[in-house]
């Protein structure tokens, strides 16, 4: 005899590719399906589900700020929770590596130090990842030059959310005349990149303490238009909240809601 599986909904942060597929595989286990609908940059997504452009269950975001930019009449605050944290690094590609050899931590990105090469962040206005690189370079004094460096124009060195700009920054290798670039992504992008050889990419320091201990990411139930939620989408959170350590720490490079975040001169791990 077939059973009936009520099927939830979700929309995730970009950079949740790492780990939330087994943690959905997992929660199926418990007699009720999940699936992503859309993985983007929070900021972005939180505009869609305000709007109504796409009708999720569950918002999974990467910033309590994000997620509660999809709006009080979507956000079921009752079951907002953190489940996930996240560490910002400093990358350089191949060319990068060779080229930009006095860029050394993130207070090092200057223009004497990059000269012609790109610098690929998020961008700052659809996804938190650009919002915590704007963060870390503020706090090491030359985010004025970024911004000027990376906003959109003919030469656009920003990224629609923290994994587009780990696959640009990665693409720079492969123009005809290859642009040395530095990116700032999240350790678990660095660590885990979908499709991307990690060889493709290498680590130079992790972003200020200050600026790693707010990376941690919300999940919440969206209500519909009568303010209800799914009971499943409630089941969801409180399954995601309880297992994520496991699916999200270690190899696929998350951490702890309640680990130290790391800070600039630590080894990456």
């Amino acid at each position: 005899m077939s059973t009936n599986r009520a099927t939830i909904t979700i929309a995730a942060a970009a950079s949740l590719k790492n780990g939330l597929p087994d943690l959905i595989t997992a929660f199926q286990l418990t007699g009720n399906t999940a699936t992503v609908i859309k993985y983007g940059g929070s900021i972005a997504l939180a505009e869609e589900i305000k709007t109504g452009d796409i009708t999720p269950d569950v918002f999974l975001a990467a910033s309590e700020d994000a997620l509660d930019a999809a709006g009080s009449a979507k956000v079921d605050n009752t079951t907002k929770d953190s489940f996930i944290a996240n560490s910002l690094v400093l990358i350089k590609n191949i060319t990068g590596k060779t080229a930009l050899t006095g860029v050394t931590s993130f207070g090092t990105v200057t223009s004497g130090n990059i000269g012609s090469g790109h610098i690929w962040i998020a961008d700052p206005d659809l996804a938190p990842a650009g919002e915590y690189a704007k963060d870390a370079f503020t706090r090491t004094s030359n985010w004025s030059y970024i911004w000027d460096k990376v906003k959109p124009g003919a030469d656009n060195t920003l990224g629609s959310d923290v994994q587009d700009t780990l696959t640009k920054l990665v693409a720079d290798d492969n123009k005809p005349t290859p642009i040395p670039a530095v990116g700032v992504v999240y350790r678990s992008d660095y660590k885990n990149p979908p499709s991307i050889p990690l060889s493709n990419a290498f680590f130079v320091n992790y972003a200020p303490y200050d600026t790693n201990v707010q990376i941690i990411y919300y999940a919440a139930a969206l209500k519909n238009t009568l303010g209800d939620i799914k009971p499943e989408a409630a089941s969801f959170v409180s399954f995601l909240v309880a297992n994520a350590t496991t699916y999200f720490t270690v190899v696929k490079g998350f951490r702890a809601t309640n680990s130290t975040a790391p800070d600039e001169g630590d080894p990456i791990k």
